[in-house]
């Protein structure tokens, strides 16, 4: 879920953030369907302990999935975690892992299907949680959604990125004050995720703060440089301040990095 929350007031802004709803180093932010950002690994986190013995071949085909999900080929990922399946039906990380190599490749419901049978055999599967978030979210379905992160937390607290997802949650249901909590939880975590910055800029936005905001903005662009949507996010705020040279260049800026599908035009 990297897509920024639409209620920014301001179609361009609304248009462009609606591209950025997936993952950063904060761990696995909400995959997209077809994400912008990184998809999360099925092996970037220690899993909890698996509620069965693996067994070798299993564990093998579970290697070559994940192996398979890193370098990008979702259809052998799929593949590989499905063997794994079969060899072993118990094998709950087998199962998360096959969902989310469905959800990078736009395939959401049978992703949410594999995350929802990975808690089934596996209950404190925080990771799991955390990405069957990013699907009820996509669905709007910000209370179930909420509900997953807020369980991936109490499961693991350390699990940034289910703050992040959580704040960008709160800020779809409106309650962008809970929301700008998490995202500073996951800031004082990660510092180094542009990102982040600019979706805590975002819910600044929406509580009227435009100097938190723009701050922010500047600091998403600090780290990133080509961050589309902080330069749009920033070229909004100048615009609102009177600077209309620099909105103008930011905009500018946000369509050399996406000529082709910006909404800065």
């Amino acid at each position: 879920m990297d897509k920024r929350h639409p209620s920014l007031g301001i179609p361009v802004l609304a248009m462009v953030l609606a591209l950025f709803f997936t993952s950063f180093a904060c761990a696995t932010l909400f995959p997209k369907s077809a994400p912008t950002n990184p998809a999360p690994t099925a092996t970037s986190q220690p899993a909890p302990t698996p509620t069965a013995q693996v067994s070798g071949d299993a564990q093998a085909a579970l290697k070559s999935g994940s192996a398979a999900y890193n370098k990008g080929d979702n259809d052998l990922a799929i593949a590989e975690c499905g063997k794994a399946i079969q060899i072993q039906p118990d094998l709950a990380e087998a199962y998360y892992c096959r969902g989310v190599a469905y959800y990078a490749k736009g395939e959401p419901d049978l992703a949410l299907k594999d995350y929802d049978k990975t808690i089934e055999l596996q209950p404190d599967h925080a990771k799991a949680y955390n990405q069957r978030c990013s699907v009820e979210y996509d669905k709007r379905n910000y209370d179930a959604a909420l509900a997953d992160c807020s369980k991936a937390i109490q499961l693991k607290p350390d699990l940034w990125d289910a703050y992040n997802n959580r704040g960008l949650t709160y800020s779809a249901k409106g309650q962008e004050d809970l929301a700008i909590a998490d995202f500073s939880k996951c800031i004082t975590a990660t510092p180094g995720e542009a990102q982040l910055y600019d979706n805590r800029g975002s819910s600044y936005v929406n509580t009227g703060d435009n100097v938190r905001a723009l701050a922010d903005f500047e600091k998403a662009l600090q780290l990133d440089p080509a961050n589309e949507a902080a330069y749009v996010s920033r070229g909004y705020l100048y615009y609102l301040k009177g600077d209309f040279d620099r909105a103008l260049a930011d905009t500018n800026k946000a369509i050399s990095l996406g000529p082709k599908d910006s909404g800065a035009y």
